[in-house]
């Protein structure tokens, strides 16, 4: 089967719509978890005068990040990951972890993209060791479910069926809310 394509799509919905403010995107589609950490991220918004240039730039490199990713090929994946890592430079210069966990996580799309799973893997444990920080674990269960998807791709069924178990009871979790 054509895993270029597949992982194109797949990419696209491990990283959060930085525009969509309306609970569905543009395309209809309904609000995923990450659209919902968009919603929480934009609330804390309103950081100190002196870094409001900082989250600007910082709001454009995770929506550029995230608009190259939607367009799938190799070279949209290199330069979504130079936007993201300017993100997460951003992010933690502003202090605001949530905006770390969304750069990391373009970080680990981009680089999924490109087919280096090993490093999007890295990422997307960076992720969950964020979640477990920040007590928040929005879209926990999408990159526990990427990464069962990837250690599958890279025949490693053992950590594929660990992460599928913790995907599943994430799932469970979400749906007993």
């Amino acid at each position: 089967s054509g895993s270029g394509s597949g992982s194109a799509g797949s990419v696209q919905n491990n990283v959060v719509d930085a525009n969509d403010q309306t609970g569905a995107s543009s395309e209809g589609r309904p609000m995923d978890s990450l659209d919902a950490e968009d919603e929480l991220a934009s609330a804390g918004a309103g950081t100190e005068d002196f870094n409001s240039e900082s989250v600007r730039e910082l709001k454009e490199a995770l929506r550029g990040g995230r608009r190259l990713l939607t367009e799938g090929d190799e070279n949209s994946f290199r330069e979504s990951e130079k936007l993201f890592e300017k993100a997460l430079m951003l992010s933690r210069m502003v202090g605001d972890l949530v905006q770390v966990r969304r750069a990391v996580r373009g970080l680990a799309a981009s680089k999924r993209g490109r087919n280096d799973n090993k490093g999007a893997i890295a990422g997307l444990k960076e992720v969950l060791s964020i979640s477990d920080q920040l007590g928040d674990h929005v879209g926990d269960a999408d990159a526990l479910g990427s990464i069962a998807d990837m250690y599958t791709e890279m025949g490693d069924l053992e950590n594929a069926g660990k992460y599928y178990d913790m995907y599943l009871d994430a799932l469970n979790k979400e749906l007993s809310m």
